[in-house]
């Protein structure tokens, strides 16, 4: 039984013997699995799909890190993000971070899902699908945006919400059987329960156990995201779920609450459904202008520049990240170190880019674009 004040020793272990598919939640579960297929099903109209990763990856890492009251300005971020100049501001650092510990997640996650449908291969690499999400996955993505180097806190901890209310998780002996139930239920192949369902419970009772002395916040909106990739929901980590719970921070912290302080799951797995839904729907309507835009862009660029000038794939890859740099088209093979800077100035001559001088190097903003990201 939950005591304010005192650990939380007794979290009950996973599954949880509540009644959670109830009619509403089932209703609203066929939602969010709709909105989530047609978003699936959208980016692989795109090009190529990779273009999407970069730019919602870094405004994804910048709603989750505001979450965390870590705030920064989206040009800042996006230059920051491209340019060499060394980067000073801390608020960025950590969005960068975050941004990484994403992509190593998401990399990973691929590479043994890819193994196992190999079964050579999976033997030879020692891959077991049992073990994707594991204590070391989830302490290296927390790692990555925190200053710890333990593997799981090893002190009591006492979270406070908005509202001063105060939260003591399990004590640190009793993190590792809370964890261990935790990555069995992940894994665990129970098809009675929607995994859209199992995602808000994971989501919660991560929280719950609150495994490292910081960014678990963080890590629970990542593995949020690699859960859905890890149950093929979705090809890429695209979805900006962190917005929803940003602009609906004072509810989601209640309904956590709530599950621990009532045993309302009904409430939270709704909540979470809400933003899965509403999420893949805007995260569509974005994708959608992207696409549009990239076709856009590649009839204009066909028709104004020089036939040796232009170049389909170039016009790709100015899509990759706001900003493009002469390396980018050097390393990707599309041009010669003399040339580079030429394909991009007259790309800047016909207005798809504008030039910006950032520190020593110059820098190539996609405008049309960048004015997209500005409103996520």
């Amino acid at each position: 039984m939950f005591k304010k004040s005192k650990p939380y020793n007794e979290l009950p272990l996973l599954p949880t013997n509540q009644n959670i598919q109830t009619q509403a939640v089932l209703k609203k579960v066929n939602l969010a699995n709709k909105a989530l297929a047609e978003l699936k099903g959208l980016i692989k109209s795109i090009p190529n799909p990779k273009i999407l990763l970069n730019t919602f990856t870094i405004m994804e890492a910048k709603a989750s890190s505001e979450i965390e009251n870590i705030y920064t300005v989206d040009i800042d971020l996006h230059e920051a993000f491209t340019s060499r100049k060394k980067v000073n501001d801390a608020h960025i650092k950590e969005i960068l971070q975050y941004r990484e510990a994403l992509e190593h997640g998401y990399n990973q996650l691929c590479y043994e899902l890819k193994a196992l449908k190999d079964e050579k291969f999976a033997e030879l690499s020692g891959v077991n699908k049992d073990e994707l999400f594991n204590l070391e996955l989830l302490s290296k993505i927390a790692h990555t945006f925190t200053k710890i180097t333990e593997k799981t806190r090893s002190e009591e901890a006492v979270i406070k919400t908005d509202n001063n209310k105060k939260y003591c998780p399990p004590s640190p002996e009793y993190i590792e059987e809370k964890l261990d139930n935790l990555l069995q239920y992940i894994h665990s192949e129970d098809n009675s329960i929607d995994s859209l369902i199992k995602l808000a419970i994971i989501h919660y009772q991560f929280l719950a156990i609150y495994p490292f002395s910081d960014g678990n916040g963080r890590t629970a909106r990542i593995l949020n995201i690699l859960f859905l990739v890890y149950k093929e929901l979705l090809d890429f980590p695209v979805i900006y779920l962190s917005k929803f719970i940003i602009d609906n921070k004072k509810e989601y912290n209640k309904k956590i609450s709530d599950v621990t302080l009532k045993n309302k799951w009904e409430d939270w797995i709704l909540f979470m459904l809400e933003a899965i839904e509403k999420s893949a729907i805007d995260t569509k309507n974005k994708v959608e202008k992207i696409r549009l835009l990239i076709e856009k862009t590649t009839n204009f660029a066909r028709r104004k520049l020089p036939e040796v000038m232009y170049s389909k794939d170039i016009i790709e890859l100015i899509f990759f990240k706001p900003y493009s740099k002469r390396k980018y088209l050097i390393n990707a093979g599309f041009a010669k170190d003399w040339n580079a800077t030429i394909y991009l100035d007259e790309l800047v001559k016909i207005g798809i880019l504008e030039k910006r001088k950032v520190g020593t190097e110059n820098l190539y903003l996609n405008v049309e674009l960048y004015e997209i990201l500005k409103q996520f």
